[in-house]
């Protein structure tokens, strides 16, 4: 009687261990699979995340380029252009001017904007001989001209120099880095493009900003020209 009852005792701790090691195991596979997902969906997230940082960069390089490739295409096929090759002054050119082969002999007149390329503003004719004219560009210490900057054209004037300076920046205008500058003044045609924008800074005790601007040339190496004959 004694052995039967050992024996039935024996068999129920059996079940129950065996009870107890199944309802634990589904307790832990349960919370591993909740674990493994959750880490899943921190992955997925982290990843949806990173995707859409890298696409919301592509679509502001597409937006910069759209609108670099507007403006230029605004400002081309409206005029007639007159090309013109530039007069060398290496190393000696400091003051931002140019003399290039065309003049009174050509049509051509002071006031008329020109260009470096098709739709990319460089300056405009000061003075005009008959075969020979001297432009002013945006590298002059005289040049000031008004400017939008980036998508949203925040209003800025450019300031020439050997480096020329987008300045009266707006205090609270964000720019980046890269920011295409486009002309608004009505002194040349309507969008043209100047270049980009360095990273914008403080004025101190101004309410102003300030950045440099950067031509998707450089000066010294210009070779000729482009001058707008039917401006504006």
């Amino acid at each position: 009687m004694e052995k039967i009852l050992r024996s039935s005792l024996l068999i129920i701790v059996l079940v129950f261990l065996a009870w107890a090691f199944f309802f634990a195991r589904e307790g832990t596979m349960r919370t591993f699979n909740s674990l493994r997902a959750g880490a899943m969906d921190l992955f997925s997230a982290s990843s949806t995340t990173d995707r859409i940082q890298i696409l919301t960069l592509q679509v502001k390089d597409l937006e910069a380029e759209l609108s670099r490739v507007t403006a230029s295409s605004t400002a081309e096929g409206r005029y007639h252009y007159k090309i013109a090759e530039v007069y060398s002054e290496y190393p000696y050119n400091d003051g931002g001017t140019i003399i290039i082969d065309v003049g009174s002999a050509d049509g051509i007149t002071a006031g008329m904007p020109v260009m470096a390329s098709e739709g990319v503003l460089l300056g405009k004719v000061t003075s005009v001989r008959r075969t020979q004219s001297e432009v002013e560009t945006i590298f002059s210490p005289k040049w000031k001209s008004s400017v939008g900057v980036g998508n949203g054209r925040i209003k800025a004037v450019v300031e020439g120099g050997i480096v020329p300076i987008l300045n009266l920046i707006p205090k609270e205008a964000e720019l980046g880095s890269g920011e295409n500058v486009i002309n608004l003044s009505s002194d040349y045609p309507l969008y043209a493009f100047l270049g980009t924008a360095g990273n914008a800074s403080a004025v101190p005790n101004d309410v102003w900003q300030k950045a440099e601007l950067t031509a998707p040339y450089r000066f010294e190496n210009l070779v000729s020209v482009l001058v707008v004959t039917d401006f504006p």
